[in-house]
């Protein structure tokens, strides 16, 4: 089994130095002479004997991150149970990390690409047409609707087409306030919100790395930032799957003139995808503010989270606005 070179797990400080000072033993435990931290050797010397057995970023194949892929997301429903397991000794694997969250959003993708496909076809055949669609056309057509929809919509490149798309536009006229409350396109208004979370979680970083006298004196290493970064911006993807999935789901209902069709689409949906968005964008705001306050436990901590909290909501909101009130 390989030495790993000893370094600070939050700082990244060399401890060779440190080391160099025993005389006939190895204690169990040090300080870190850079930023303070509290290290455990057997830790900094061998990393892999502490990888966690239910973490997907410590998988040593693909079938083990699908077999960790359950544990690692309900350990990720509650960011401070998360941290607590994901300690600043836990190995960073930055390459297993993106590897996951792209396995993961794409097995995501094709369940939500497959329901829309259902729709495509049940349009079809309501239409007229008799049994599945057998022209290779027709399904490249299906397979292309469902892998990029509302993407690939005809006007989906110009700026109003994403608003306007209040299910009350036609009785009361344009409003914000109906955009915000009764999104008639889940789809549309999915993709429009999860970048909204994205930039709550760019302006994140930005922060930090705007802070770089605070980062480099309280020893924050841009790894740790990057985990948080990558697995936050993964979250604020989703709300664009729940929206794609909830609105084939609708418009399955309608072309099969379900009773609950209506109900679905101006009841239950909007509040579900409500309550999805705003979860989405406190869970965010969780996940960073314990990442810093536990994880990089700095003086600074509870001033970075203020910040961060309030300058997040902020860009997160007026990217919504500025999307959706755009004419």
């Amino acid at each position: 089994m390989s030495i790993q070179l000893p370094i600070c797990p939050k700082c990244g400080y060399d401890q060779s130095g440190e080391i160099a000072t025993w005389e006939s033993q190895c204690p169990l435990e040090g300080r870190c002479p850079e930023c303070g931290v509290v290290l455990s050797w057997g830790v900094l010397f061998e990393p892999m004997i502490h990888d966690l057995g239910w973490y997907a970023e410590h998988a040593r194949s693909v079938g083990q991150m699908a077999k960790r892929t359950a544990s690692t997301v309900w350990m990720l429903l509650i960011p401070s149970r998360y941290w607590d397991r994901v300690g600043l000794g836990s190995r960073v694997r930055t390459g297993r990390l993106i590897a996951w969250l792209i396995f993961f959003f794409l097995g995501i993708h094709l369940l939500t690409s497959a329901m829309e496909m259902v729709y495509e076809i049940e349009d079809y055949r309501s239409i007229g047409a008799s049994g599945l669609p057998v022209g290779v056309q027709d399904w490249v057509g299906f397979i292309a609707d469902g892998l990029c929809w509302p993407i690939n919509a005809p006007d989906w490149q110009r700026i109003d087409y994403f608003t306007g798309s209040s299910a009350f536009q036609s009785i009361y006229g344009w409003n914000p306030r109906y955009e915000l409350m009764y999104p008639l396109d889940l789809g549309v208004t999915g993709l429009v919100r999860s970048l909204a979370l994205l930039g709550s979680v760019g302006i994140w970083v930005i922060i930090l790395l705007a802070t770089r006298q605070t980062r480099k004196r309280d020893g924050i290493r841009m790894i740790h930032v990057f985990r948080v970064l990558m697995i936050s911006a993964f979250a604020s993807a989703l709300l664009f799957e729940l929206g794609r999935v909830m609105e084939s789901a609708i418009q399955i209902a309608y072309v099969q003139r379900w009773s609950i069709r209506d109900r679905l689409r101006y009841g239950l949906s909007p509040m579900v995808f409500q309550a999805a968005s705003i979860g989405l964008l406190v869970w965010i705001q969780w996940f960073w503010i314990t990442a810093i306050r536990s994880q990089w436990p700095v003086p600074s901590s509870r001033v970075l989270s203020i910040l961060g909290t309030l300058a997040s909501l902020l860009a997160s909101v007026s990217i919504y606005i500025l999307v959706v009130s755009t004419r």
